[in-house]
């Protein structure tokens, strides 16, 4: 049976001093029997070896304290390793696992017509944007440049929209207002009616700021996104401007504020940069 290398060691000065003792009583008692007190010398040898037997006795206390720390330092680093690894496990089973969008074998005949820059598809387009097929209604902004927005625009006039794609068309013509010639007049009437919903009004702002047709974190429906004429964003920060002096709504004037600061940020990315 192999000893630990602290077990073996206390052992070895156990078994130490157990000889210095023997060898000291040997001494001891050869003098009794010679009926001699032992020498001054023995004495000192005596107390000399006595004084060694503390300091090794000393010397295991520290060493088994020593070990029992250790032993406790190994425990918690363990159990604080078995409680990362639970915490980790957790973590990734709320991890949600996402898989890319799919192109809808119903909406394929849409991003073929997207892709290939298809006009004749555009009265499809319409009339399945009318009948509140958001991905048709995003193939028309996509392809706005090809009819000056005029898809788009008699869609966004139409009483069958659902409110959620009405919301949408405005962003849209907001987004698509350098190839929409009648766009700005549109925008003006929306913003000039009392009777517009202010999440229209946030809609149309958010297209003002953000050109691209699909903002955020990428195109919903998966549909090709073919070139697009370079954005206005001097028009667009006149228009911002103009909405601006005519608000009187503290939550449409800060949205206002946000639109044009972002709008503002993206103009300054393009702009080149001198030496």
């Amino acid at each position: 049976m192999k000893l630990k290398p602290e077990a073996a060691f206390a052992a070895g000065l156990w078994v130490g001093a157990v000889v210095i003792v023997a060898i000291g009583a040997f001494d001891l008692r050869s003098w009794q029997h010679m009926g001699n007190k032992p020498s001054a010398k023995v004495t000192a040898d005596l107390s000399a070896k006595a004084d060694e037997i503390q300091v090794l006795r000393q010397e295991q206390a520290r060493l088994t304290a020593e070990n029992d720390r250790l032993r406790e330092t190994v425990a918690e680093l363990k159990s604080n390793l078995e409680t990362r690894i639970q915490e980790a496990h957790r973590e990734v089973r709320r991890v949600p696992f996402r898989t890319p969008p799919i192109i809808d074998p119903a909406e394929a005949w849409i991003a073929d017509a997207v892709a290939g820059n298809d006009v004749q598809a555009l009265p499809r387009l319409e009339e399945a944007a009318q009948q509140n097929d958001p991905a048709a209604l995003e193939a028309l902004a996509l392809m706005a440049e090809h009819d000056g927005a005029d898809a788009l625009t008699r869609v966004w006039k139409s009483d069958g929209l659902t409110f959620a794609n009405r919301m949408m068309a405005t962003r849209y013509l907001a987004a698509t207002l350098e190839v929409n010639p009648h766009g700005q007049d549109l925008l003006r009437s929306l913003f000039a009616s009392p009777s517009t919903d202010l999440r229209l009004l946030y809609a149309a702002l958010d297209g003002l700021a953000d050109p691209a047709i699909i903002p955020g974190d990428g195109q919903t429906l998966s549909l090709p996104a073919p070139q697009r004429p370079e954005p206005d964003f001097e028009a667009r920060v006149e228009l911002l401007d103009e909405f601006g002096s005519a608000a009187t709504d503290e939550r449409l004037l800060e949205h206002m504020d946000q639109a044009r600061a972002a709008l503002m940020a993206r103009w300054a990315q393009l702009q080149p940069t001198t030496q």
